[in-house]
């Protein structure tokens, strides 16, 4: 009799669960279908739909403008120094004679402090008597008028020294055993669309006369540079459980870089040499919010030159000179003297190069360097640097405060930089899968990928591995065409594969007091003593649903995205914000939440 109770029971349990698995299946059945109706969505396969807009659409073309003011620096001061053709400093008596009294004009070597990566030691003043040899990396320049010593000009130089001793022989020899250079020019808040609207001459130099491919499936793995920078130099998503604690949570980090295994060090290792210049001092990748570097991460480091600059007057009415030059050309000129002597030395090496003062806070102030962008290109084809290299023109991330962002294609070209892929005449074997992978679904994952390929000679048509990092694929080689923003580390919040539906007001209302609620109680986490006002909804500005394409979604892990965007009181400052919802919970916000306006005015 015990033992058919307990049948009878373990029947009833089997019923119950059944029952059990029967409604589980239906309550996510019927939100599946709620959301994914037929009437609402094309049969689009599995494949990511990639956004592909033109350039200059009519929706944003009150956003660009042209031309733009051009840089003026030659009414500033006179250029009264320069190099001469055995690169010694000399005095400029011609420029000279136009000042009503006599001149004098020193020069002060700039030296880095042991571990610190944010001040310069700048020496004693040497008056320039006639030809001076610079003995040292970087130097500033400075002329007074006498009696009165008042300056009249200033000025900096960054030499491209010799080679460090240590790599100067293997470099040498990776040269002779083939190995492959990387050129990586990168330009801040650049996307593929602003590029190509913005740098129409040089993109077709790259289109055209290099023969390179742009990624226009190329979208970003975080909000900021370093969130992107990051996956691209090591492999790593910052702010993720592969970072090490040492380099901080979220989108910034939190202390010293040395420890980032980022493909520099892979070249160093390899024999190649090494060079690392970004232009504006205050937001480098690694110094923005962090400490950068206690020892310098590259052979050649160009941080402490600009640090220097920073701190002189500069007298140059226009903020985007030193002086009389331009300042990308300091930084331009570096890149190419580096390259020109690695070149000419036969050397192995890898450039990361990064321009941000002229991209950051804006669409249209990169427009200025089209023609010089063009004919460093032009040169560097033409004394051969290209021959042997791999060649990277790329951005990081879109635009993120300009008002063009407020419009449905500065929102996509946000999540998707430019990118450019030149290979040399070795690397030829690879094109075809580089033009059908620009068609494809990437992230910065892929980049790093490419480029560990050169660092460790995996350059055959078949991979001697799958990869290097913890997800992305190399561009060199056949990428499946039905891959997720989930595989290649792109967060639900900047995935550009959504099919977008526009929401109703009563919902979009309900998903801003969401988003509001969440903001606030991290404000009061973070500001237990109520120093910081509570955020109030002035007004939603935009709010969309965002659905899977249907031959990647199944009713049995389906959750529906939604992104809202609200202008908040007493900011004034525009919020984007993704949610998430499921069958069984109502929508939270998932992702970053990003400002998408300035905190002030510009130019």
């Amino acid at each position: 009799m015990r033992k058919v109770k307990l049948v009878r029971a373990a029947a009833f349990v089997l019923v119950l669960s059944a029952a059990a698995l029967v409604r589980h299946n239906w309550v996510l059945q019927t939100f599946y279908n709620e959301h994914m109706r037929p009437d609402a969505d094309g049969d689009d396969g599995a494949q990511c739909k990639l956004p592909d807009y033109d350039p200059l659409d009519a929706s944003i073309r009150d956003y660009v403008v042209r031309p733009w003011p051009k840089i003026d620096c030659a009414s500033t001061q006179l250029p009264l120094t320069y190099l001469d053709e055995r690169k010694r400093l000399v005095v400029n008596r011609t420029a000279a004679q136009k000042y009503w009294g006599q001149l004098e004009c020193t020069v002060q070597d700039v030296r880095r402090p042991p571990g610190d990566d944010d001040h310069v030691i700048i020496g004693p003043k040497k008056v320039i008597t006639g030809e001076e040899g610079l003995q040292s990396e970087f130097c500033i320049v400075q002329c007074v008028e006498l009696p009165t010593r008042r300056v009249v000009y200033e000025t900096g130089y960054a030499q491209v020294v010799d080679v460090p001793a240590q790599q100067a022989k293997r470099s040498r020899e990776a040269a002779k055993e083939g190995r492959l250079n990387v050129i990586v020019l990168a330009l801040e808040s650049m996307s593929r669309l602003n590029f190509m609207r913005q740098l129409p001459l040089s993109h077709e130099y790259i289109t055209n006369e290099l023969q390179g491919v742009v990624m226009k499936g190329l979208t970003k793995v975080g909000d900021n540079t370093y969130a992107n920078m990051v996956p691209f130099l090591s492999g790593l998503a910052a702010g993720y459980a592969e970072m090490s604690p040492r380099f901080g949570d979220g989108n910034t980090p939190a202390g010293y870089s040395d420890e980032l295994p980022a493909t520099w060090r892979d070249f160093s290792a390899a024999g190649h040499v090494t060079m690392f210049a970004e232009d504006d001092a205050a937001i480098t990748i690694f110094n923005y919010m962090a400490k950068g570097f206690k020892e310098p991460p590259t052979h050649y480091y160009m941080r402490p030159f600009w640090l220097a600059m920073d701190q002189q007057a500069h007298w140059a009415w226009d903020s985007r000179c030193y002086g009389h030059i331009p300042k990308f050309r300091f930084l331009f000129d570096y890149m190419e003297r580096f390259l020109g002597k690695m070149h000419a030395e036969n050397r192995a090496h890898f450039s990361f190069t990064f321009l941000s003062h002229l991209s950051h806070e804006a669409i249209n102030p990169i427009q200025v360097i089209d023609s010089d962008l063009k004919g460093l290109l032009q040169r560097l084809k033409g004394s051969g640097v290209l021959d042997n290299s791999l060649l990277l023109v790329m951005g990081d991330h879109g635009n993120r405060f300009d008002s063009i962002r407020n419009t449905v294609i500065g929102r996509i070209e946000e999540r998707m930089p430019y990118l450019a892929v030149v290979v040399p005449p070795a690397l030829d074997h690879f094109r075809p899968s580089l033009k059908a992978n620009a068609e494809v679904l990437t992230s910065w994952h892929d980049g790093y990928e490419t480029v560990m390929d050169v660092a460790m000679l995996n350059l055959g048509p078949k991979s001697k591995k799958l990869r290097y990092g913890h997800k992305g694929l190399s561009l060199f080689r056949p990428i499946p065409a039905d891959r997720s923003c989930f595989d290649i580390g792109i967060p639900s919040v900047y995935c550009v594969c959504w099919k977008e539906q526009e929401l109703p007001t009563e919902v979009a209302a309900g998903l801003a007091a969401r988003l509001l609620e969440h903001l606030n109680a991290f404000i009061h986490a973070t500001d237990p003593e109520g120093r910081c006002a509570a955020l109030l909804l002035d007004a939603v500005t935009d709010a969309q649903k965002l659905l899977p394409a249907t031959g990647v979604a199944h009713y049995r892990d389906f959750a529906v995205h939604f992104r809202v965007t609200v202008r908040v009181r007493p900011s004034g400052a525009l919020l984007e914000g993704t949610l998430r919802q499921d069958a069984w919970s109502p929508p939270q916000v998932v992702g970053d939440v990003n400002r998408i306006n300035r905190y002030r005015t510009w130019w």
